[in-house]
C-alpha cells in the first residue's frame, strides 16, 4: 500500500524507466493506494514512482515474467537415451565400465523475445515494494 495523496505508480516504456520520466503520454497511471497489476502480456514491464525525485532515488522496478511453457520445456526436457545392455560375462575377469556421472546439459534459456508472463498472475510486489520504500524515505 502507498499514500495515494503523495504517491502514484506509472507503468512506462524502457526509456522513461531509465530517465524517470513521469509525464509520458503512453504511461498507465495507478493512484488508488493499493494497486494490483495483472501480468497477462509477454515481455518486460517497467514501473516507476510518479514522484520524480522518488524515482531518481531508486523507487522503480522492472519485471520479467516467463510463461509456464518455458518452464515446462526446461523441466521436461527429453531424458537421455538408455545405456546399451552390458555384454554377457566372459570367462576371464575384465573390469566393468564405470557408470557415467555426467548429466545431460539443460536446454538453453530462450532469448528475450521468448519471454512471456504467466496468465492470470497478480503482480502485488510493486505496491509492497513501493510501500516499503515510502517507509524508508
Amino acid at each position: 500500500k502507498y499514500d495515494e495523496r503523495t504517491e502514484s505508480v506509472h507503468e512506462v516504456n524502457e526509456t522513461d524507466y531509465e530517465q524517470c520520466n513521469t509525464v509520458g503520454k503512453e504511461h498507465v497511471l495507478f493512484n488508488d493506494g493499493n494497486t494490483k497489476v495483472m501480468l497477462t502480456k509477454s515481455g518486460f514491464r517497467h514501473f516507476i514512482s510518479g514522484n520524480q525525485s522518488h524515482c531518481q532515488m531508486g523507487l522503480k522496478l522492472m519485471v520479467v515474467v516467463m510463461s509456464n511453457n518455458t518452464k515446462k520445456k526446461l523441466i521436461h526436457s527429453p531424458s537421455p537415451s538408455s545405456p546399451s545392455p552390458s555384454p554377457s560375462p566372459s570367462p576371464s575377469p575384465s573390469p566393468s565400465p564405470s557408470p557415467s556421472l555426467s548429466s545431460p546439459s539443460p536446454s538453453p534459456l530462450p532469448n528475450n523475445q521468448g519471454v512471456t508472463r504467466s496468465s492470470g498472475a497478480e503482480f502485488i510486489g510493486v505496491m509492497m515494494w513501493l510501500g516499503v520504500m515510502m517507509l524508508l524515505l
